[in-house]
């Protein structure tokens, strides 16, 4: 009699426990979603930016760390990823737990002091860039390097756009460099 309320209690049970664990997760993540950068767009960067042994560079909010691993393949140079995502952190940290050039730290890049870095790798949702934008332009050194997918910043003027890379991807990427004043 009562076996056909057993699946709508399950589905109900089900629906529930996803509510309660996204709402975990999001409160620990602060909003931020994975969104991959597509390999294609990677490779692109990196044939266009030139990078050398002894730069800084940061990727801010790193995911499964497949533009520091990138880096440090082409480039052999030392990595630091920023990630607030628990998971990702820890799934980025032992896909590249062999390479000591690959650093990457669970934190919230927004509270970080990033003045070291020389170039700096982000896939931000513009909410984000807008806060990231003040902040770059207290703390980071002119002849710094930004490199943002997708969206850009704010009043910035880029000094080169790549355009979309075919393969299906269509998101343009933004390259700046840090000057006294980006304002244009």
């Amino acid at each position: 009699m009562y076996y056909f309320i057993l699946p709508f209690l399950v589905i109900l049970l089900l629906i529930f426990s996803f509510i309660f664990s996204v709402a975990l997760f999001i409160r620990s993540t602060k909003g931020a979603l994975f969104i991959p950068t597509p390999y294609s767009s990677i490779s692109k960067v990196l044939d266009e930016v030139e990078i050398k042994r002894g730069l800084k560079v940061v990727d801010l909010g790193s995911g499964d760390g497949r533009i520091l691993k990138e880096l440090s393949k082409r480039f052999d140079i030392d990595t630091i990823g920023y990630e607030i995502n628990p998971v990702l952190w820890l799934f980025s940290k032992l896909k590249n737990f062999r390479n000591p050039k690959i650093k990457i730290k669970r934190a919230d890049f927004l509270k970080e002091n990033l003045s070291f870095a020389d170039v700096l790798f982000c896939y931000l949702f513009p909410d984000i860039i807008g806060v990231l934008k003040e902040k770059f332009e207290r703390e980071l050194k002119p002849g710094s390097i930004l490199i943002s997918f997708n969206f850009p910043f704010p009043s910035w003027k880029p000094y080169k756009i790549l355009e979309p890379l075919g393969c299906g991807v269509k998101d343009p990427v933004y390259i700046y460099k840090i000057t006294r004043s980006l304002k244009g």
